[in-house]
């Protein structure tokens, strides 16, 4: 296996971000895998390995920003702003029905191979990549509260 092989989520996070990687600019986890894998297996494992290491990182940020809505809801209550739903409340209903859109999006993305080797591999790539936006747009939604 190529030293490209063991390119990760977290070793691009560390450097600014899939869309930070210096030789590779503008690279998707797509073209990643297919830069770091030699056979369709690879790149299924490629794959794999992107999305665990991606909803590793969603469920992190998402933890913080709980803890962060729940701090929110309290400062409302005590200034006397809170409404009918909190933020917390309202974060946790966003978060799941941002699940059942990315699964029904992404399983919409994989029927387009055709019950091919591919679509496993481009189901979990699709879930991979809206698995790090929804933790880049939480972590911009937290710089607001």
């Amino acid at each position: 296996m190529s030293p490209a092989a063991h390119l990760t989520v977290a070793s691009v996070a560390a450097v600014g971000g899939i869309w930070a990687l210096p030789a590779v600019a503008q690279m998707s986890l797509t073209e990643a895998c297919e830069a770091a894998s030699a056979s369709g297996v690879e790149f299924r494992q490629c794959a794999i390995d992107a999305y665990d290491e991606a909803d590793a990182e969603l469920n992190e940020v998402y933890r913080l920003a709980i803890t962060r809505a729940k701090a929110f809801d309290v400062d409302a209550a005590v200034e006397g702003q809170a409404g009918p739903l909190t933020l917390e409340e309202a974060l946790r209903r966003a978060q799941r029905d941002w699940i059942v859109f990315r699964e029904s999006d992404c399983d919409a993305l994989a029927v387009t191979f055709g019950g091919g080797t591919g679509a496993m591999a481009a189901g979990t790539l699709c879930r991979a990549e809206k698995t790090l936006a929804r933790a880049q747009a939480l972590r911009s939604m937290m710089a607001d509260y």
